[in-house]
Order: C-alpha cells, then structure tokens, then sequence
C-alpha cells in the first residue's frame, strides 16, 4: 500500500511537471495580473475620468468638470449616463451618480444592467429623481429601484424574460414605452400600476387586449403605431385626454361625433421624429 501511494504522488507531480511546461509553451502560466485600483470617489475629490457621464456638465456648471467640488455638483439637475462597460467599471460609473445630490432626471443609452449593476442606484436615496430614461438598454433581470419611481421613459429596450418586472412599481405615476423592432409587451403587468396617471405606447404592442382597461386611475394616454384599440380606449373609466395615431384618431373622433365619448383628443405624432 505505501508503495502504491508513492507512486500516485510520483505520477501527480510528473503531471503537474509537465502541465507546467504546456502552460510556459503556451504562454498561459503567466500570474494574472492585478485589476487595477478602482479610483477613489468623493464629492470633496472626485475622479471624474469617468468619461461614460455624458451631461453639458460644463454648460450647466460654467468651468470644466475637473476643476469642480462637491458644491458645484450641487447644482446638476440632469445627467447622461452612456455606454456599454463590464464588471468594475460599470458599478464605478454607477457609483458616480451620488456625487450629484440634486438629480431630478437620469438618462441611460445602451448600458447593459444586471442585478449587481443597480445597487449604487438604488443607494442614491435621492428623492428628487423623478425621471429615469433607459435607451436601448438591455435588462438580465428586475430591476429593484424601490426608491426612484415616478416617471420612466423605456426606449428600445431588451430583456431576458419579458417586461413584466415594470409591475413592480405600483407608485409609478408616468411610463413612456417606446420601441422601433415592432416587439410586443405583455400587459398584464399594466394592471399592478395603480397610481399610474400617463402612459405612452409607441412603436410597440400590446399581447393582451382589455389590458388598458386595468388602469384605473389612468388619465393621459398616447398611442402611437401601436395595435390599441378604440374599443379598449373608450373602456379607461378615468381617462380624459388622448393623443392617437391615424387611423386610430379618425375612430375616436367618430365616437366623439355620436355623443358616446367627451375624451379631449388630438393627433399624435412619431416621437422618433425630431
């Protein structure tokens, strides 16, 4: 027995020998090398080679955003986020956002989040925030945002499920859904959103029809290239304004006409179009 496990540890360490020499040949025994340290931020030292946050920062604060502190951040109400990072350096420019404690609105076009991804948004515990726009943006799974929730713009977006997960925020008050790839959403979820007051549907469909029916304090509504019905419209109880695409509009007015509608309409255009 003692020979037999004298020559098993001869044969794991010839192994690991010429493991060795395979890795050295091949160029992948090389120790990995160290991440490079994540910067240090603050608001009294902020590195700000976070060239992904695309606001007119040098407009909105008159210098360069390098010669800035804390109290010049201060006065940044809006910001652009853009951009398409992995792991460290993604979280890095997330984490950015606190540095500006008065943000009434957040913009992000073509960034890739995933759950780890949201935590320094949802540590921003700013109140002000009443506006997240995400462009072509890209979503593994739900976001969690359980303190910025009043209005959200969704444009062109992908996710790994579907978009039930906007259900999750039953004190969002606007949600703007706006696509150009001709997807449809399932809509059940509308019905979660009960303090929803305005929604946009543009570009995109809807799977279940009677789903508009479900918001009932529902009162601004736009429709544009999008398979909603006048039926389903007409269906909103609390619904006062709509603006709607042709020929969806002619069919309102029409119903306006014979007196079973006082909806105030008006003709909707492409929000694509500048």
């Amino acid at each position: 027995m003692r020979w037999g496990i004298r020559n098993i540890c001869k044969y794991q360490r010839h192994q690991e020998e010429k493991m060795g020499i395979l890795k050295n040949l091949f160029g992948v025994s090389k120790e990995k090398p160290e991440y490079e340290r994540k910067p240090e931020i603050s608001a009294e030292n902020p590195d700000f080679a976070t060239r992904s946050v695309l606001a007119d920062l040098q407009k909105q604060l008159g210098k360069e955003p390098r010669d800035c502190n804390s109290e010049d951040f201060a006065g940044i109400k809006e910001i652009w986020v853009a951009g398409i990072w992995e792991g460290e350096l993604q979280r890095l420019f997330l984490e950015e956002l606190k540095l500006f404690p008065n943000l009434e609105k957040i913009r992000f076009t073509d960034v890739s989040f995933h759950p780890r991804d949201m935590y320094h948004l949802r540590q921003n515990k700013n109140k002000k925030v009443h506006t997240l726009i995400f462009e072509r943006c890209y979503f593994e799974d739900a976001l969690r945002l359980n303190d910025i929730y009043e209005r959200f713009e969704v444009v062109d977006c992908k996710y790994k499920k579907d978009g039930r997960f906007w259900g999750n925020y039953p004190n969002l008050r606007e949600l703007a859904f706006r696509g150009t790839t001709g997807e449809n959403l399932d809509g059940r979820f509308l019905a979660k959103l009960v303090n929803l007051t305005y929604l946009e549907i543009s570009g995109i469909g809807m799977k279940d029809c009677g789903c508009l029916e479900q918001l009932k304090s529902l009162e601004r509504l736009k429709v544009y290239d999008s398979n909603v019905t006048c039926e389903e419209i007409l269906n909103c109880e609390a619904l006062k304004q709509v603006a709607a695409w042709e020929p969806l509009y002619r069919e309102l007015v029409c119903e306006k006409e014979r007196g079973t509608t006082k909806l105030e309409l008006s003709l909707a255009e492409s929000p694509f179009e500048i």
